[in-house]
C-alpha cells in the first residue's frame, strides 16, 4: 500500500511540474447535496450506484469537491489525475474514527472518495490510486449495473493497466475487429468499517487486509462507417484473495479480543493465482488446496449493437458465473464410482438481459432501458465434493456473492456487485453477508431532455427475492423501488448545475421509505486557453 501510495505521489508531481506547460483544461467542482425523507433507511434508488457515497440513512446531507485534468489527446503520452473528497452523514461512518463512537459528530465524516493519477501512451493506460469505475457495456444512469462490477460500491485502490477503450487490432481484417481489456491489482480500505460494523450474533465474521484482482479482455467485430451491425463478447473475472477472516461470536467472551479463524497467505505466487487461478498450496485453506485459490468470479457478455445515424439499439447480455460453478454449461464431474467421466449440464438459467434505445432528439425520450435479471437458479441447490463413502461429485449451490474466506462481496458495506443482490449495510443484525442473492428482477430506465437546461431521470426496478440457499425466505418477498429525477443547468449561470429527485420503496426487506433528494454543483474551468 505504501508503495501505490509513493507511485500516486510521484505522477502527481509530475502532472503539477507539467501544469503551466498544458494546453488542456482543468474542472474544479464545488457541490452540496442533501436528502429528507421517512422509513426505515433512503430510497433505494437514492443510494443504488453511486460509488457508495450517499448515505442509507432517512435525512442525511454532504459537500462535495474535487479537482480533475483529464486526458487530452488521444495520441501520444498524455496523463491525468484527479482528488474528490465529501464531507458530511455519509455511509461508513466509522471509516478514519470520527463517526458517533469517536468524537460525537453524529456521524459526520471526512471521505476521499477519489485520488488517482494516470498515464496513457495511444491506447495503453496505466492508473493508479482509488479511481470511479461504471460497470461493463452498461448505462450508467438508467440500468441496475453489471453482476460483477456495477459501481454501487466505493472505488478500491488499485493499480490497473491496459486498453481501457475499444481499439481496432493493426492490420487485421481492416479495422472490422477491435479488442479492449484490463489487468488490475489492489487492496480493500474497509478494515475498520467491519470492525465495528459486526457484532455479537450467529454469523459473525469479518475480512481485514483482503486484496482484490480485477481482470476483463472484450472483442468488438464491426465498422460503423461501413455497416451499422457490431458484435460483442468479453469476459470479466474477479478474485477476492489474501486477507484475514476474524470473528466477533457471542459464544467468545464478551471482554475478550476477537478470534483470528485463519490468514490467506500473499505471497508473490499468490498474485499469479489470482490472474490464473490455480490451486492454493501450503498456508492456504483445504477448500482453497482442492480448488483454487482465493474467490474467484466473474460475468460472461454478449451484446448485438445497431447504430443507426440518428438512432441506436443495443441488445445484452451478462452471465454470472462464481468460480467454476456456472463458468461453462456442462461441467466435467466424478460417477458414483468415482469416475472423473461424467459430464453434467449446468443450464445457464440465470443472467442478465438487458434493451437499450437511444433515439433521435426529440423533447420527450432521449433513451430507454428495460432488463430482465434472475438469480434464482445458482446451478441448483446441491454441492457435493468425492468422500470415500459417496465418490460423486455436485457442483451445484453456488451462493452469489459467498466464499468461505470472504463471506461478502462488498466495500465499506455496499455490495460491490448488482445492488439488486442487498447490501449488507441493509441487515438489521449487522452481519456482512448478502442475504438476498435468489431473486427476479425487472427494470425500467427512461431519460430525456425536454429543453435544453432540463432533463429527467425516471427508474422503476420489481425485484422478488426468495433469500438464499443458506437463509431461504419462507415466503418470497416482493420491493418495488422508483425514482423521479429534474436536472437544471441554467443557460445564463454559467458552470451551474441543479437537481431535484424524489424516490419511493415499498418493501417488507427495506422498508416503506419516501425521499427527497435536493442537489447543487458548481463547476469551474482552470487553466483554460
Amino acid at each position: 500500500m505504501k508503495k501505490i501510495l509513493f507511485l500516486i505521489s510521484l505522477l502527481i508531481a509530475l502532472s503539477s511540474s507539467l501544469l503551466q506547460a498544458d494546453d488542456g483544461d482543468w474542472t474544479f467542482d464545488v457541490g452540496a447535496n442533501t436528502t429528507v425523507g421517512t422509513g426505515r433507511f433512503a430510497p433505494f434508488w437514492l443510494t443504488a450506484n453511486r460509488h457508495g457515497l450517499a448515505s442509507m440513512e432517512p435525512n442525511s446531507a454532504y459537500l462535495r469537491t474535487s479537482a480533475v485534468r483529464p486526458y487530452q489527446n488521444t495520441q501520444g503520452f498524455d496523463w491525468e489525475c484527479g482528488i474528490d473528497a465529501a464531507f458530511g452523514t455519509l455511509n461508513d461512518i466509522y471509516n478514519i474514527g470520527i463517526g458517533n463512537e469517536a468524537s460525537g459528530w453524529g456521524g459526520t465524516q471526512f471521505v476521499l472518495q477519489q485520488l488517482y493519477a494516470g498515464l496513457r501512451y495511444n491506447c495503453w493506460q496505466l492508473t493508479v490510486g482509488s479511481r470511479e469505475h461504471a460497470a461493463q457495456g452498461k448505462n450508467a444512469r438508467l440500468s441496475t449495473g453489471g453482476m460483477t462490477w456495477s459501481g454501487n460500491a466505493r472505488p478500491i485502490p488499485q493499480v490497473r493497466f491496459g486498453i481501457y477503450d475499444y481499439t481496432p487490432v493493426p492490420f487485421v481484417f481492416h479495422d472490422w475487429l477491435s479488442v479492449k481489456g484490463f489487468v488490475s491489482y489492489g487492496r480493500t480500505t474497509d478494515d475498520a468499517f467491519q470492525r465495528r460494523f459486526v457484532v455479537p450474533a450467529r454469523y459473525a465474521l469479518y475480512t481485514q487486509g483482503a486484496l482484490f484482482h480485477e481482470k476483463s479482455a472484450f472483442l468488438r467485430v464491426g465498422k460503423r462507417d461501413v455497416n451499422p451491425l457490431s458484435l460483442e463478447i468479453g469476459v470479466e473475472m474477479n478474485c477476492q484473495f489474501g486477507g484475514e477472516l476474524w470473528e466477533h461470536d457471542i459464544r467468545l467472551n464478551p471482554s475478550a479480543d476477537d478470534k483470528r479463524l485463519f490468514a490467506n497467505p500473499r505471497r508473490p505466487a499468490d498474485f499469479l493465482k489470482a490472474l490464473i487461478p490455480l490451486s492454493g498450496g501450503d498456508g492456504s485453506t483445504v477448500s482453497d488446496q482442492s480448488n483454487a485459490a482465493g474467490n474467484h468470479f466473474g460475468s460472461i457478455h454478449a451484446a448485438l449493437n445497431y447504430e443507426a445515424t440518428e438512432w441506436q439499439l443495443r441488445a445484452y447480455y451478462e452471465h454470472y458465473f462464481d468460480g467454476r460453478t456456472g463458468m461453462t454449461p456442462w461441467n466435467k464431474t466424478r460417477d458414483m464410482a468415482g469416475q472423473p467421466h461424467v459430464w453434467i449440464a449446468y443450464p445457464w438459467f440465470d443472467g442478465l438481459y438487458g434493451l437499450e434505445l437511444s433515439l433521435p432528439r426529440n423533447p420527450f425520450v432521449s433513451s430507454v432501458v428495460v432488463e430482465y435479471n434472475t438469480t434464482r437458479d445458482q446451478c441448483g441447490p446441491i454441492h457435493h465434493s468425492p468422500t470415500p463413502t459417496l465418490p460423486a461429485s455436485i457442483h451445484g449451490f453456488a451462493c452469489y456473492y459467498y466464499n468461505s474466506s470472504y463471506p461478502s462481496y462488498h466495500h465499506h458495506g455496499m455490495t460491490a456487485g448488482s445492488p439488486l443482490l442487498y447490501s449488507p449495510l441493509y441487515n438489521a443484525d449487522h452481519t456482512l453477508i448478502n442475504t438476498d442473492t435468489r431473486l427476479r428482477a425487472l427494470h425500467l430506465g427512461i431519460s430525456g431532455d425536454p429543453t435544453t437546461t432540463l432533463s429527467y431521470r425516471l427508474l422503476g426496478t420489481f425485484v422478488r427475492s426468495w433469500g438464499s440457499y443458506m437463509d431461504p425466505l419462507p415466503d418470497p418477498q416482493n420491493t418495488f423501488s422508483t425514482l423521479a429525477e429534474l436536472t437544471w443547468t441554467p443557460r445564463r449561470w454559467s458552470g451551474w448545475q441543479g437537481t431535484a429527485a424524489l424516490a419511493i420503496d415499498r418493501s417488507p426487506r427495506l422498508g416503506n421509505n419516501v425521499g427527497v433528494e435536493i442537489g447543487i454543483m458548481k463547476r469551474f474551468a482552470l487553466n483554460e486557453k
